[in-house]
């Protein structure tokens, strides 16, 4: 069958089973070169030898191109430049091929046993624990390990696998031979690492906001979206004090005695986040304050109010494509007159935003900070937030 075919037959087939890793291999460039032994990213391309390739099963075809698309959808290329030069390139493409591998397994249990390539799956590192570890943590406690063994007797320990050293700077393959897949326009031309970046963020994102993400797949989101802030010790004394709090109202009968106390009602123990969607936003600020919602998902019920000139509807968010509407000035005295009317009860209510507010020396935005500083977190990735709030600045 003609190569280029069979690329085609996996990426549908991915699509059908797993929509959420099939789009983004249908939206990555796939090649073929010489240069490369078996198969190999760049960190936003995938590139294969097309000899070692068809000698491969359809599944190990499979495995292999999506073996390659978790380490661009997580980085690898560009994490584990500083990570080689501190721990040597073994032992991170160790790593890099554990972590790689750890949300294949899932998606591959029933033909695990039928690959013959030997990938390094998680569970066959003298590690505890390793899915809940980040890249450079497993590089890290590897290398540890490493220092008590011959670099050989490492690499044919840990790295019997043909797909080893499949993670490159781009200086690798100097000839392309065949386009197998179109993947989005300009990816196949990116050698700048800050670039790749926010090309993989924003494919990974756009592919999340279409709601396809299966169940096995949230932690691969979680590992993505990396919050710069502890939310869990930033919020935690204000949600059990709001969650402590009553009030008494003859509204609601006691139960115990009627007609002679009256009964009590929890405040509300929302979150409620006032995100900035301005055009002064960046879209690296944009993707960082998304990651700290996301963040604060896991902590309760997070109502998401975005704003820019204007308010616009309140969410309760479940994917952030919600979240990305807005994009022209900034004016915060709506969305605090919207808090006003409907979240006066909330927790907390944090406000992300650069601070470059036109209206921030308006009497009644100041008089609205004033009310609520006690329950307002004010982030910024830029100017100073009035000093009278508690501030965190995310860089």
């Amino acid at each position: 069958m003609d190569i280029e075919k069979e690329i085609k037959d996996i990426i549908a087939a991915v699509i059908v089973s797993n929509p959420f890793l099939g789009l983004l291999l249908k939206r990555t460039w796939i090649f073929t070169s010489d240069d490369v032994p078996t198969a190999a990213t760049n960190g936003l391309t995938i590139i294969v030898n097309e000899k070692f390739f068809s000698s491969l099963s359809n599944t190990e075809k499979a495995f292999v191109l999506l073996h390659e698309l978790m380490h661009i959808i997580l980085k690898h290329t560009i994490r584990s430049k500083e990570l080689e030069k501190r721990y040597g390139k073994a032992v991170v493409n160790v790593a890099a091929d554990a972590k790689a591998n750890q949300y294949l397994r899932e998606y591959l249990c029933e033909y695990r046993h039928k690959l013959k390539i030997q990938p390094v799956w998680p569970e066959e590192l003298p590690l505890d624990d390793v899915d809940r570890m980040s890249l450079e943590e497993v590089a890290e406690k590897l290398a540890h390990i490493a220092s008590f063994m011959r670099t050989d007797v490492f690499i044919k320990r840990f790295c019997d696998s043909v797909l080893n050293n499949d993670i490159y700077a781009g200086a690798g393959v100097k000839k392309i031979l065949k386009t197998l897949n179109k993947g989005d326009e300009g990816d196949d031309n990116v050698s700048d690492d800050s670039e790749i970046e926010k090309r993989v963020d924003r494919k990974v994102m756009e592919v999340v906001d279409a709601g396809v993400t299966p169940a096995g797949m949230k932690r691969l989101v979680d590992e993505i979206l990396q919050s710069r802030i502890s939310w869990r010790q930033l919020l935690r004394t204000a949600l059990i004090t709001a969650g402590k709090n009553v009030k008494r109202t003859w509204c609601r009968l006691n139960k115990k005695l009627p007609y002679v106390w009256p009964g009590k009602t929890l405040y509300a123990t929302d979150i409620v986040v006032l995100i900035d969607t301005s055009a002064s936003i960046s879209d690296d600020e944009l993707k960082q304050f998304i990651a700290e919602i996301h963040s604060m998902r896991k902590l309760g019920k997070v109502i998401v109010v975005p704003w820019d000139a204007d308010v616009y509807e309140p969410v309760t968010i479940t994917t952030t494509s919600t979240l990305l509407k807005g994009g022209g000035g900034t004016k915060l005295k709506p969305a605090l007159e919207l808090v006003d009317r409907k979240f006066r009860n909330s927790a907390v209510i944090i406000i992300l935003s650069d601070w470059a507010i036109s209206d921030i020396d308006d009497d009644d935005v100041k008089a609205l900070l004033l009310k609520y500083r006690n329950k307002i977190i004010a982030v910024t990735s830029s100017r100073e937030p009035p000093s009278f709030l508690k501030r965190i600045k995310i860089t």
